[in-house]
């Protein structure tokens, strides 16, 4: 097979050939002749119509593959198969090319096509074959596309640890990557795997939304997009996304636990849980499921249940990340036990001191308590996460509920309003609501949390809860009535509690009032503005034993509230 100088130098960039030793082997476009400069004269033979179509053939099917998406690459294929000249030694190199990067990006794929034997030596699949096996690929050049790009497939191999080299390079390649060809989805998808293994989930998802948006039929980066989105609060995105996906698998275990994920952040409880029950069925020793599962009953507060699976799963692995967070939800949650919830944290911490959930449940469980871990309170670990993300969402979060808890208003609403703006998710919105209200902007905590509530077809107990709340604060006494009235009799334990806590504050009697907070208590014996309120009945009443009886109970739920604290000693230094 000829080729001719003029097209070896045209294409040049467009080069993937290494140096192959047979006989007919196309010469590398990188070892094209080079002219030199002072050359008096150059003859080139004018390309007859078949080696240009051939030439042409060979481009096309490079750039479907250099896309990098499913459907380009059975663009690619197509191409082939459709070459009037056959299985070239080329076309041969192509499908090996496409079948690999198949299995490696895409395993959900079918693979409908025969890929013949290729026996020569080729620098992309000898790469391949180290990126298979876990090792780097160093020695590829920068000269090409491919050169570039595979390298950083070692971001897909599972169970393995990359060294920061390894990673600077990856990074310097798929940047260089993405510049040479912007239309091809591998530079955004690999960008995604690199930041989300950063720990960065703000860059992780603009990286898997670009990926996503320039090629839909590369589905991991939707299914890397949709978790982020829904982590992020964008739950109505990821579910649009979690549907497609649905669609295109209809029986796939990974798209139901997707699914399963997307709807336990929507806080939809019972959507989510067919997805994990039929994986289950299928596949019981699945730990992905049986841990959703796990967090289905702790959303639902049925800890018994929660904590005789976590038994279960404690006799496989012990040192699991999830294992170890959710044992310590149950602790705090459940028996209200931070020391036992603050050693299993500790636990995660020792095992994965980099991971930014743990990061988080230990910043979360510092804040709650007032102590440290390993000389770090709440405020270090939140430095420590935002300097790996400084958009992450969750710890954003906890810088508010922190100005909440010291009562810095002026400090709380420009961060709770641009976490509204960056992450516009109904829980976010509900946090800006209790800002306005702490720093007394009453209309706007009301029109926020009406708009919240006439939105929600079936609305959170914290939803009504907060709207309660500022109805309360904005003294619209007749419409707290009319949704107490409208739900007190269909109501389940914790809705009840607070509709009675309500109902208590706008009683005119007394004896009244002491008895819908006792039945409050009784609905829910957790709900702390009753517990308050119990408080302050009896220190009014200068009954301090029973005021200090409930007040220990609201420090024993938020051992980290300045204000109880100061109360509680104030209570002391009156019964001394």
């Amino acid at each position: 097979m000829k080729r001719n100088s003029w097209l070896k130098v045209v294409f040049f960039f467009f080069s993937i050939f290494s140096c192959q030793s047979s006989k007919d082997a196309p010469v590398p476009i990188e070892q094209a002749v080079v002219v030199p400069k002072n050359a008096k004269e150059t003859i080139l033979k004018t390309p007859d119509k078949e080696e240009f179509m051939e030439e042409r053939a060979n481009l096309n099917i490079l750039r479907n593959i250099q896309i990098g998406s499913p459907y380009s690459f059975r663009k690619a294929v197509k191409q082939i198969q459709e070459d009037s000249l056959g299985l070239t030694i080329n076309n041969r190199l192509y499908l090996q090319l496409i079948t690999r990067f198949m299995r490696y990006l895409y395993p959900f794929e079918p693979i409908s096509w025969n890929t013949p034997l290729y026996t020569e030596e080729n620098v992309f699949l000898t790469a391949l074959n180290k990126i298979e096996s876990g090792e780097y690929p160093y020695e590829l050049s920068e000269n090409d596309f491919l050169s570039l790009i595979i390298p950083p497939l070692l971001l897909t191999v599972k169970n393995i640890t990359i060294s920061k080299t390894h990673l600077t390079d990856i990074l310097h390649r798929i940047q260089a990557a993405q510049k040479l060809m912007p239309e091809s989805v591998l530079p955004a998808f690999l960008l995604g795997k690199y930041f989300e293994l950063q720990g960065s989930s703000s860059k992780a998802e603009t990286a898997y939304r670009l990926a996503w948006e320039i090629a839909p039929s590369c589905y991991p980066a939707g299914i890397q997009y949709a978790r982020f989105a829904a982590a992020g609060g964008n739950t109505e995105q990821a579910k649009r996304i979690g549907n497609q996906l649905l669609q295109r698998f209809p029986d796939n275990i990974e798209i139901f636990l997707l699914q399963a994920e997307i709807y336990l952040k929507l806080k939809d409880l019972d959507s989510a849980e067919p997805y994990i029950i039929e994986v289950l069925k299928r596949r019981p020793e699945n730990t992905a499921a049986l841990l959703l599962r796990i967090q289905i009953l702790i959303e639902r507060k049925e800890y018994l249940k929660a904590n005789a699976l976590l038994d279960a799963y404690a006799t496989k692995n012990r040192t699991d990340k999830e294992y170890l967070l959710f044992r310590a939800r149950v602790a705090k949650e459940w028996i209200k036990n931070f020391a036992s919830a603050k050693a299993y944290i500790e636990q995660a911490y020792q095992y994965y001191p980099e991971n930014i959930s743990v990061l988080l449940a230990c910043a979360e469980i510092c804040f709650d308590t007032g102590e440290t871990i390993t000389g770090m309170d709440a405020n270090d670990f939140i430095t420590t996460i935002l300097k790996k993300d400084s958009e992450n969402m969750f710890a954003l979060k906890l810088l508010i509920k922190n100005d909440i808890a010291l009562e810095k208003w002026q400090q709380a609403i420009p961060r709770a309003e641009h976490l509204n703006a960056k992450y516009p998710g109904d829980e976010n919105r509900e946090l800006l609501i209790q800002v306005y209200i702490g720093a007394g902007n009453t209309e706007k905590a009301v029109n926020l949390a009406r708009q919240l509530y006439n939105a929600s077809e079936n609305p959170s107990d914290a939803l009504i809860s907060l709207y309660l709340e500022t109805l309360y604060a904005s003294k619209n006494f007749q419409q707290i009535r009319f949704i107490i009235n409208g739900k007190l009799d269909s109501a389940r334990s914790p809705l009840k509690s607070i509709l009675l806590y309500y109902q208590a504050m706008l009683s005119t009697s007394e004896d009244s009032k002491l008895g819908l907070l006792r039945s409050s208590l009784l609905a829910d014996p957790r709900n702390k503005p009753s517990l308050f309120a119990m408080y302050t009945w009896y220190y009014r009443r200068q009954d301090y034993r029973k005021a200090q009886y409930y007040l220990r109970q609201l420090i024993a739920l938020d051992p980290s509230n300045h204000y109880y604290a100061d109360l509680a000693k104030k209570l002391e230094t009156i019964i001394e």
